[in-house]
């Protein structure tokens, strides 16, 4: 078993994970592209857009096995989302008030704190219209600390207050909720995700260039209906 980060691909980079039982003690994958690695845990770089079957083949002393996945990962260019009308910008980066990991769909993504803004729109997720996604952010050890996510579901490269998914305020370090996908986001578009992370009490905006110390990072979602054809898929 394996799985991939990211699905869909702007950049054509993708992380490629081990999930296999019994202790495999050696791999063969194939990209789908006409290569091919050997290690646990590969890095492949797709250079034509496109989609591609991916396959594992893991063996130990007692046999092999082999999962396909048709169609598995996609490349393509236009993955990007809109140009943002804004970027905000703090008054001093912080690890005590950095974003260090995002959790969101299939987006598990760690960064290094300290950046003021990143641009992490090749890291997305794909969503379901009307389902409820759980989220958690990582900020810095510090005694209180602010996180906000907005999603721009209408796509107009701008955030409004009624596309603001998360307000949090906690001494711990984790920020946890639950987004509701609504069923008049724009469907199948890459649409932008910010992050912000601050040491405010009141509600920074998006957009804001405060006096505050805190870290911005953006991300790409994609909305899908919830008439999309199903996917088969299954564990034994």
């Amino acid at each position: 078993n394996f799985s991939a980060n990211p699905l869909r691909s702007c950049n054509g980079v993708v992380n490629f994970q081990d999930s296999t039982y019994n202790s495999p003690t050696s791999y063969l994958w194939n990209f789908g592209d006409g290569t091919t690695s050997t290690l646990s845990n590969p890095q492949h770089t797709y250079t034509t857009e496109g989609n591609y079957t991916v396959s594992l083949s893991a063996c130990n002393a007692y046999g092999c096995d082999t999962l396909i996945k048709y169609g598995y990962v996609e490349f393509k260019y236009s993955q990007m989302p809109k140009s943002p009308q804004c970027t905000p910008s703090f008054y001093y980066p912080s690890l005590d008030y950095a974003i260090y990991s995002v959790e969101f769909g299939s987006i598990e993504y760690t960064s290094g704190g300290m950046e003021d803004y990143k641009d992490y729109t090749c890291q997305n997720t794909i969503l379901t219209a009307g389902q409820s996604i759980p989220i958690k952010i990582k900020s810095g050890k510090t005694s209180y600390s602010s996180a906000m996510v907005w999603i721009d579901f209408n796509n107009d490269a701008s955030f409004s207050m009624s596309e603001q998914v998360l307000s949090s305020n906690s001494k711990l370090e984790i920020h946890e909720g639950n987004v509701s996908i609504p069923s008049g986001a724009v469907k199948n578009q890459p649409l932008r995700m910010r992050v912000v992370s601050t040491n405010s009490w009141g509600s920074p905006q998006p957009c804001d260039s405060t006096t505050y110390y805190g870290e911005a990072e953006d991300y790409t979602v994609f909305v899908v209906p919830t008439n999309t054809p199903p996917i088969a898929d299954f564990n034994y």
